[in-house]
């Protein structure tokens, strides 16, 4: 079992949550503008944290952010890298612009965070159904990382 936050449980988001759940990981998630994904995911197993500073105390191993664009994802990344610790994968599945994922991944690097670039293909039906692509763009230890956690 492994302990995942996850951060922009919505539209893609609440299938890849579920997912991770369904494979008996221990799964919190914090809550964003649409509170119903949230209420579904949190009844389905999950755990609602109040604040990013309620991670710290989490003891993650993974956190992963689905959220809408770069604006938003460098936001949440300057926050949350100053409660994680530098064992806490972070697995990015946004959509970024064409240098999103550099400069999010600068974020965590000064803080000695690892990241994973991950953006998946498919929609919220294959989300659901556990069947996405994705693209991973990582150093060759932090795709080592992500290897051996393996959320299955």
């Amino acid at each position: 079992m492994k302990n995942i936050g996850f951060i922009g449980v919505g539209y893609m988001g609440y299938g890849i949550a579920k997912n991770i759940l369904k494979h008996k990981n221990k799964l919190f998630v914090i809550a964003n503008k649409n509170r119903k994904p949230i209420e579904k995911i949190v009844s389905d197993g999950a755990e609602e944290v109040k604040s990013f500073e309620d991670f710290s105390s989490k003891n993650l191993d993974a956190m992963f952010m689905c959220v809408t664009n770069t604006p938003i994802a460098k936001l949440i990344s300057e926050k949350i890298s100053t409660v994680l610790d530098s064992k806490t994968l972070i697995i990015d599945i946004t959509t970024h612009n064409k240098t999103g994922s550099m400069e999010t991944e600068k974020i965590f690097k000064a803080k000695n965070i690892n990241y994973v670039e991950c953006p998946v293909m498919g929609g919220p039906v294959q989300a659901e159904e556990g069947i996405l692509g994705g693209i991973v763009g990582a150093s060759d230890e932090n795709f080592k990382i992500a290897e051996e956690l393996s959320l299955a």
